[in-house]
């Protein structure tokens, strides 16, 4: 416990820096539209959307007890759930401005049950709040731009907020091949809307705090085809 409570305690620290950098983005965003004494947020940048996601899960086998074994969000059995109620907080970085209007930012909070899942912090406490992203951007040019912080991982097809998710419910790859999230450093290269490519420097899976002296690497291409395919 002393351990898990010195990770939270690091990690708490490190998210609250960077939400007080979020904060200053914010600040001068709304200050820069603001005009005859009013504020006016709706040429900002700034964009907020959230959701609720709550279940009833029901296991046929009627386990003895209520453990869905294997499972990575519904592990209760006859029970309701709530997995999540989540706020995004974001403003994007835009290329060509000001040195502040390069920069934005990424702020996905959590409260429920599948906090303790996906995150090292609150799992390790269950605690069930917490920073599914909280990232800094900043638009080197128009075509590259950086991403330091806490973000979701390039792997896999399926992905943590249900309501991107085509499945109710996840598979056993997603809950036990693949990371959730990633502490690190990212650059994104996307010279037109056909084609992006991803790398990255970050820390061991869903690791704020690194365990060793070894970094990971993180890559993807993307290439959008017609006919809304994409490989």
């Amino acid at each position: 416990m002393h351990r898990a409570w010195m990770i939270q305690s690091i990690s708490r620290q490190m998210l609250a820096a960077l939400m007080c950098c979020m904060a200053l983005l914010l600040g001068q965003a709304l200050a820069a539209n603001a005009e005859d004494g009013t504020l006016a947020t709706s040429t900002s940048g700034l964009k907020i959307s959230g959701f609720v996601d709550v279940s009833y899960t029901h296991n046929f086998n009627n386990p003895s007890d209520r453990v869905n074994p294997g499972r990575v969000f519904d592990t209760k059995h006859d029970d309701f759930t709530l997995h999540q109620t989540q706020l995004f907080f974001e403003r994007a970085a835009v290329a060509g401005s000001d040195p502040l209007g390069r920069a934005g930012f990424g702020l996905r909070l959590v409260y429920g049950r599948d906090a303790e899942v996906m995150d090292p912090c609150a799992g390790a406490t269950k605690d069930q709040f917490a920073f599914e992203e909280a990232y800094l951007t900043y638009a080197l040019n128009e075509k590259l731009q950086a991403k330091l912080g806490k973000y979701v991982t390039l792997l896999g097809a399926e992905v943590i907020d249900n309501t991107g998710n085509f499945n109710i419910s996840r598979s056993f790859l997603f809950g036990h091949a693949i990371p959730f999230t990633h502490n690190g450093l990212r650059l994104t290269y996307m010279p037109s809307d056909r084609f992006q490519m991803n790398i990255g420097v970050v820390n061991g899976w869903d690791e704020f705090v690194e365990q060793n002296n070894t970094k990971s690497l993180e890559w993807n291409v993307v290439l959008n085809l017609p006919g809304n395919i994409s490989w």
